[in-house]
Order: structure tokens, then C-alpha cells, then sequence
């Protein structure tokens, strides 16, 4: 009588093939979170540039579109503190202070948010940006890590009247 079963290869070789289709498989899933969390960041970035350019519409009608450097602060600035106090503005656009953000953009970057928070750069990065990032990226309000984030660059004094806002991809 012939006794039925696999043989060692045939086990060998089928565990062989089960490992390289989990490895291939842990990989893609891996890549999706990140993928997930960079996708997150472009949705900022456009949030951010759509609250800019409302921003800017405001300040604009007002009058300050050229005023390169206001602090809306108490009565120094009525039209503007009932709106948005303790915000700084550079030629009509927000300028490099954290507490702008949460306010213009109301509700999609908030300080302290559960989802995104707004902080200054890490070590080496560049002071007079802001940057926005999932709040475990973050030590107190200074960004931790060098990928995943959204930057936003005012425009500097005397220079240059743009901003700019890029993303560094989730790794």
C-alpha cells in the first residue's frame, strides 16, 4: 500500500511560496498608510491655500494688501481683531505666527487639533515658515521629524510680495 502526504520539498517549497507573498503583500499595505497620510497633506495644503487667499481678499478690501508688517492687536486694528486677534499679516497674507492659523482657517488646522496640528520647524528647518502635521510629528509646537508635513512660507519683507506652500511626502 502507497501512503499518500507531501514530501518535505513540496512543504519546503509551499512555505517558501507563502513567505514571498506575505512579504510582497506587508510591503503594499505598509506603502497605503503613508500613501494615506501624504494624501491627508495635500488636503491641507489646499486648505491652507484657499484660507491665504481668503485671507488675503479681506485684508485687500480693507486696504492692507501692501502693509508689510501688522499685528492685529487690541484697537490698533478694529477691523481686524473682531476677526482675527493676535494675528500677523505680512503685505495682506499670514504672516509667520502659529496663532494665525487656527483662526483663518477655522476648524482645519487648529492648534492642539486631534487631526492636524500647526507648529514652528525642528532643528535645521526654516524659522520663518509654519508647518502643519499630524500631532505626533510634533514635540510640544516644534516639528520632530524631517517627511510628512505641510510648510507654508510667508512672504518675506522687502522682497517678495508671494507665499508658498509645498508638502513633504509621509514616508
Amino acid at each position: 500500500m502507497k501512503q499518500k502526504g507531501f514530501t518535505l520539498i513540496e512543504l519546503v517549497v509551499v512555505i517558501l511560496i507563502v513567505g514571498i507573498l506575505s512579504v510582497t503583500a506587508s510591503t503594499k499595505f505598509l506603502g497605503v498608510s503613508s500613501d494615506a497620510r501624504t494624501a491627508t497633506m495635500e488636503g491641507v495644503k489646499g486648505a491652507i491655500q484657499s484660507a491665504v487667499d481668503v485671507t488675503y481678499g479681506k485684508l485687500a478690501t480693507l486696504g492692507y494688501e501692501n502693509n508689510p508688517a501688522l499685528f492685529a492687536y487690541g484697537d490698533n486694528y478694529p477691523d481686524l481683531t473682531e476677526w482675527c486677534e493676535l494675528c500677523y499679516f505680512i503685505y495682506g497674507y499670514p504672516g509667520n505666527m502659529t496663532s494665525t492659523f487656527p483662526k483663518i482657517m477655522a476648524g482645519v488646522a487648529q492648534d492642539n487639533s486631534e487631526e492636524i496640528q500647526v507648529g514652528t520647524g525642528g532643528e535645521g528647518m526654516d524659522a520663518a515658515s509654519i508647518y502643519f502635521s499630524f500631532p505626533d510629528n510634533f514635540e510640544g509646537h516644534r516639528l520632530k521629524v524631517d517627511n510628512c508635513y505641510v510648510q507654508y512660507v510667508p512672504p518675506i519683507q522687502n522682497k517678495t510680495k508671494e507665499y508658498s506652500v509645498r508638502v513633504v511626502p509621509c514616508k
